[in-house]
């Protein structure tokens, strides 16, 4: 065997050809016999996968084992405690080997810069098959990316140096914490996510009537149907404090937990940072590698410092008495400042969309745009709405139309809001300033005037706690039927899901009316953009 210079390639060299072919090419080989995994966008299944040219296998092929070759060179000549050379570096954002355990230790430095060069060829030979539909393509990328995450030495006891230290950090606890709950779930049959001693009917567990309205092979839908009690606890939990207890539950993978213990730690209040620790030290065990690096973070408590000292103190005055600001203020709309802001919008979504199913530069689609009545444009839009169904997210042109809006709304109806990821959000601190909100049915019993009393209880707390320097602590007397400031900067898309979840007939009545009211402030700017969305939530 020679290289491309003619030049005969040593018998070393062209056994890690060897090797290195033959992992690609047996996994690659399995893949081809997932039918399912080899449909293109027709449904219908590739007979065989079409490797990468020959030259360009051949060049990958190349340069793995000469990289193969001077990994293991480097590890030969490394001397005891010294750092040997990185012949290849994880992508940026991967942390997984960024403990200096890794790279202290000459064999799991090996272990970790071959896994590495094993998923750079994988991931060149999967980007380099000449496949031409789309669908098929990423069908293949996504699944090689599984498979090189599924082998990372990080993920197996024997090759972690990180599972090995806490192990005898903790006399072993770590280990049996782990064979325990696998004992655990073994006798269950399934895999547990949570404590299910924690949890009991009655207490901490609702247990509701409902009923399936939609399914396919990947999910249930359910609809329960609210009890009066349940509708007596939304209404009476308007004034309760927010230092009343709750239940919070967290899902994530290991890199958003780290994010979000990071924040958490970081936090101006003592009891989000007591928590914050306590799930760190619960979920360490699990994932060490990761969660080891959440901790408080300079930069978001130096700043939030800085901002304070320019800032004005939290108001102590007018309270639920006080006359309530507009809920939904329309700040900022694509197209305001225009003749028609509507058109304004419409130049956008129709743009992408002609983009995006011809082979024409933008320019050009703008060129034709620009040629195109705003009834032309309308019809775009409406084609790509008209078979929009309930469960369907609409085309991602619409995330180019965005909107900023003040909502100065109850904090229970916020606690909702929030959960809306895909809106950026901007808030203020709870505050007993800016009136309340109270639940229909509590005016309807008459029963308003107890409310009131609740509040304005909870507001001369707040004052006290405030006038003393305790501004932290006096949030927690704020009750959930005060009203909160809060600036949300969302899109077209995201305002498409917030109408159909939460205008939809079982929706919370607080925030389907905040929802109703942003929808009404819309469209009076885009009344063609969102009927499509409120004839949907209909």
């Amino acid at each position: 065997m020679s290289d491309s210079a003619g030049k005969q390639v040593p018998p070393g060299m062209q056994a890690l050809y060897a090797a290195g072919q033959a992992m690609a090419q047996g996994f690659f080989d399995a893949l081809a016999r997932q039918h399912a995994a080899m449909q293109d966008s027709s449904g219908v299944a590739a007979p065989k996968l079409p490797m990468p040219e020959a030259e360009l296998m051949a060049a990958m092929q190349k340069e793995y084992a000469e990289k193969q070759a001077a990994l293991w060179t480097s590890m030969l000549g490394r001397k005891p405690g010294e750092a040997g050379p990185a012949v290849v570096q994880p992508e940026p954002g991967d942390k997984r080997f960024s403990a200096p355990e890794w790279s202290e230790s000459p064999v799991f430095d090996y272990v970790r810069q071959a896994y590495l060069l094993n998923a750079d060829l994988l991931r060149k030979m999967a980007d380099s098959m000449p496949i031409a539909d789309g669908r098929a393509k990423s069908r293949i990328q996504f699944l090689t990316r599984q498979y090189i995450d599924a082998l990372s030495p990080s993920n197996f006891a024997a090759t972690n140096p990180e599972f090995i230290k806490t192990a005898l950090e903790t006399k072993g606890e770590s280990i049996a914490r782990g064979v325990q709950n696998l004992l655990a779930d073994l006798e269950k049959g399934r895999i547990s996510m949570t404590d299910d001693a924690a949890f009991e009917i009655g207490r901490n567990l609702a247990l509701t009537p409902g009923s399936v309205v939609f399914e396919n092979e990947l999910m249930q839908l359910i609809q329960y149907a609210p009890a009066l009690e349940k509708v007596a606890f939304e209404d009476a939990r308007y004034a309760l404090t927010l230092a009343t207890f709750t239940n919070l539950g967290m899902t994530g993978n290991a890199r958003a937990m780290e994010d979000s213990l990071t924040k958490l730690l970081s936090s101006k209040f003592e009891e989000v940072r007591t928590r914050a620790q306590e799930i760190k030290d619960e979920v360490r065990f699990s994932v060490p590698t990761l969660v080891k690096y959440a901790n408080e973070n300079e930069y978001i408590t130096g700043t939030r410092e800085a901002l304070t000292q320019i800032t004005p103190s939290p108001a102590n005055g007018a309270g639920s008495n006080a006359g309530s600001p507009r809920p939904v203020t329309l700040i900022d709309w694509t197209g305001k400042g225009t003749p028609d802001a509507e058109d304004a919008a419409l130049d956008k979504i129709a743009g992408a969309l002609i983009y995006e199913s011809s082979e024409s530069s933008y320019e050009a689609v703008s060129e034709e745009l620009s040629r195109m009545t705003p009834d032309d444009k309308a019809e775009i839009f409406r084609k790509s709405v008209e078979k929009l169904g309930k469960y369907d997210n609409p085309v991602a042109a619409l995330r180019l139309v965005g909107y900023t809006a003040e909502f100065v709304i109850s904090e229970a109806c916020w606690h909702q809001l929030l959960r809306h990821r895909k809106t950026d959000w901007f808030f203020q601190d709870p505050a007993v300033s800016h009136g309340i909100t109270v639940p229909p049915n509590i005016e309807g019993a008459g029963v308003t005037a107890l409310l009131v009393e609740a509040t304005q209880a909870s507001e001369d707390v707040y004052g006290k706690l405030v006038g003393e320097g305790l501004s932290e602590s006096a949030v927690y007397a704020v009750t959930n039927a005060h009203n909160r400031r809060v600036v949300g900067g969302f899109s077209l898309w995201e305002l498409y899901h917030l109408i159909n979840l939460r205008m939809s007939e079982g929706a919370q009545w607080d925030i389907k009316n905040v929802t109703a009211m942003l929808a009404a402030e819309v469209g009076r700017h885009h009344p063609a953009l969102v009927a499509p969305a409120l004839k949907r939530a209909r």
